[in-house]
């Protein structure tokens, strides 16, 4: 009998200590994976200088265009990223409102027809964003459902010189799926520090090269794709069962303070035969580049969260289903 008890006790003992060392190497990885990724939440670009007929290409895959035409107070850019294009019209005011295109705030700081060049501020507002540090035959989880692995390293250059080219060769696994995918860094002839990193717009998610330690290791900017939305003055977008239609807008200036502003989009829903009219707001100073936004509404369902808003224009909302 007390042998019974015996090995019943050390057999207790036994899966204590196992479940506790699975629960210690669990932990240990789930650290380990956490301090291999690191979310982010906007890119500021800074002050961009652009002359006529010039297109200036930021690191993370946007080009602005300025044809250098103004025509009563306002000039137009260009602009284009993952084979989107978009246009916006700045106005020549002494309170330039930030114009938004694709989560970029993008606003006028000064203009010298002396020298017709234009100087804007650029920044990125960005959902789901994250920088992940993998090492070579290394695998990291991104989220839920998509991890990372980093194969193998690749260099080339031009037998009659030139530029170099540095590929990285990753494998995205997503649920049952798996997609082999290839990150470059191109050189600049006659410059022998800048460095290119490419970009690669998938489906559901964008991959950007941020720097890297040949055959060793790399960062990578992976930003999860968004429902973002873009809706022009009186047209409607369509979500699944739901529908908004852009109606008007609305601004009020000294709010708060004398240099404070509001702007306001007026929208319908529609779900079926239901119908409700919503307004969202955002809020900012012509002395700060702060914007902010009202809270999103929920509505039958779904969820509407107001993120850029070009007065008189459009705006963007992100959209989701309510889990």
């Amino acid at each position: 009998m007390n042998s019974l008890k015996t090995y019943q006790l050390k057999r207790y003992l036994f899966f204590t200590v196992f479940l506790f060392l699975n629960q210690l190497i669990y932990s240990q990885n789930t650290a380990n994976n956490m301090s291999k990724i690191q979310e982010i939440k906007d890119l500021d670009f800074g002050l961009v200088t652009i002359e006529p007929h010039e297109t200036i290409s930021l690191h993370d895959g946007l080009t602005i265009y300025w044809q250098g035409i103004i025509l009563s107070g306002a000039t137009t850019l260009t602009l284009t990223r993952c084979g989107v294009f978009g246009e916006v019209t700045l106005l020549f005011s002494e309170h330039s409102s930030p114009l938004y295109w694709e989560g970029y705030k993008i606003q006028l700081k000064n203009y010298s027809p002396s020298s017709a060049i234009l100087n804007i501020t650029v920044n990125k507002k960005i959902e789901n964003g994250k920088i992940i540090s993998i090492h070579k035959d290394e695998e990291v989880k991104v989220n839920k459902s998509l991890s990372v692995r980093l194969d193998h390293f690749s260099h080339k250059r031009p037998r009659t010189g030139g530029p170099t080219k540095m590929t990285v060769s990753l494998t995205l696994a997503q649920g049952n799926k798996s997609k082999e995918i290839a990150l470059s860094a191109h050189g600049i002839q006659g410059d022998p520090t800048p460095e290119r990193f490419s970009l690669l717009c998938l489906e559901e998610h964008e991959l950007q090269l941020k720097s890297y330690v040949y055959d060793k290791s790399v960062e990578i900017i992976v930003i999860e794709k968004v429902n973002n939305k873009v809706i022009l003055l009186r047209e409607e977008v369509q979500f699944e069962s739901l529908t908004i239609r852009l109606t008007d807008f609305s601004g009020k200036n000294g709010i708060v303070g004398s240099n404070s502003y509001k702007s306001t989009a007026k929208l319908t829903l529609s779900n079926g035969d239901v119908s409700r009219d919503i307004s969202l707001s955002m809020y900012g100073n012509y002395n700060s580049s702060i914007m902010t936004f009202d809270n999103p509404i929920n509505w039958k369902g779904y969820k509407i969260q107001l993120v850029d808003l070009a007065f008189g224009e459009s705006i963007g909302v992100i959209v989701s289903k309510i889990k």
